[in-house]
C-alpha cells in the first residue's frame, strides 16, 4: 500500500497526473491525496503578500473552476474505487505545507505543463523547481500528452543520488521494473563506469531487463540529443546529483525533455 500525492493547480487540471495513477490502480494498491493550490497559494509560495489571515478567501472556493476540478477529482476516484483523500485548504505558508504533505508520502504526481501555466510572475520552470527541491519524497512529473512507459532510461553518474534514484524507482515501482531499462553512464573519458560490479550486482537484481550503456559524450550537453531516439521511455533521475538539480530546469532540459519529448521523468533527491 502507497500513498501517493497528486498536486494539482486549481485552475489547470493536470489530467494525465490522474491517468497515470488509474493504470497503476491494478496492481498498486494505494491512498490517493489530491492537493488544490490556488492563486492566493502559489502567492505565498514565492514571498507574495496574502489576504488579511493568510488563508484562502471565500473568493478562491468559491471559485467555478476550482471547485469544478476538485468535484471531478472526488468523482473520478469514486468511479475508479480509489481509496482518497483531498487537501483544498492548505493558505498561509503553502510551500511549508506541501513540504510537510511530502514527508508523509511515498510519491509526489504533478502535471508538468498545467502547474500554474498561466501564471506571469515569472516561467512554470521556476515553481517546478522550487517544489522539487523542497519535496522530501520522490516526484514523478508527467507531460499531458504522454505515453505510459514502455522502457526506462536510468540516468547514472556513480555518485550517491544516482543510486537513490534507482533504488526509489525500484521500491516504489517495481511492477515497472520488469520493463527493458537501459542505464545511461555519459563521459568523454576512456573509463569503465565507476564501481561497475557494485552497480551490477544491485540493478541486475531489480531491474529484470537490463543495458548498461556508456555514451562517450558530454551528457550535460548531449544527453537531451541521446534521447530523441528513445520514445515511450520513463527518465530516472537523481544522477547529477542534488546540487545541480537545478540543471533539468535549463532551457534545453525543460523544452527538449519535457515540452518536445513528452517524457515522464521521475527524480529522486537525498534530503
Amino acid at each position: 500500500m502507497k500513498k501517493i500525492l497528486v498536486v494539482f493547480d486549481g485552475y489547470n487540471f493536470s489530467p494525465a497526473s490522474l491517468d497515470f495513477v488509474q493504470k497503476l490502480a491494478t496492481n498498486t494498491p494505494f491512498l490517493l491525496t489530491g492537493v488544490f493550490l490556488s492563486s492566493i497559494d502559489y502567492k505565498s509560495l514565492f514571498g507574495y503578500p496574502l489576504a488579511a489571515g493568510g488563508y484562502l478567501t471565500a473568493i478562491e472556493y468559491d471559485n467555478e473552476l476550482f471547485v469544478k476540478n476538485v468535484d471531478y477529482f472526488k468523482q473520478y476516484c469514486d468511479k475508479n474505487g480509489f481509496e482518497y483523500r483531498v487537501h483544498d485548504d492548505l493558505g498561509g505558508d503553502a510551500l511549508d505545507m506541501l513540504k510537510m504533505e511530502t514527508r508523509f508520502a511515498d510519491l509526489l504526481v504533478l502535471g508538468s505543463e498545467t502547474f500554474f501555466k498561466d501564471v506571469e510572475m515569472t516561467t512554470p520552470g521556476e515553481y517546478l523547481k522550487d517544489v522539487i527541491l523542497d519535496a522530501e519524497c520522490p516526484i514523478l512529473l508527467l507531460p499531458e500528452d504522454y505515453t505510459f512507459p514502455e522502457r526506462l532510461i536510468l540516468t547514472y553518474d556513480g555518485g550517491k543520488q544516482s543510486m537513490y534514484a534507482l533504488k526509489q524507482f525500484a521500491y516504489i515501482f517495481p511492477e515497472l521494473c520488469s520493463l527493458e531499462a537501459t542505464l545511461v553512464y555519459g563521459s568523454t573519458k576512456n573509463e569503465e563506469l565507476p564501481y561497475i560490479d557494485f552497480l551490477e550486482e544491485f540493478a541486475g537484481r531489480h531491474y529484470g531487463n537490463l543495458n548498461i550503456l556508456k555514451l562517450d559524450i558530454e551528457p550535460k550537453k548531449y544527453f537531451n540529443t541521446w534521447l530523441v531516439n528513445n520514445k515511450n521511455a520513463m527518465v530516472i533521475s537523481g544522477a547529477f546529483g542534488r546540487s545541480d538539480v537545478s540543471m533539468l530546469f535549463s532551457r534545453s532540459f525543460m523544452s527538449e525533455v519535457i515540452a518536445e519529448h513528452k517524457l515522464p521523468i521521475f527524480i529522486a533527491h537525498e534530503k
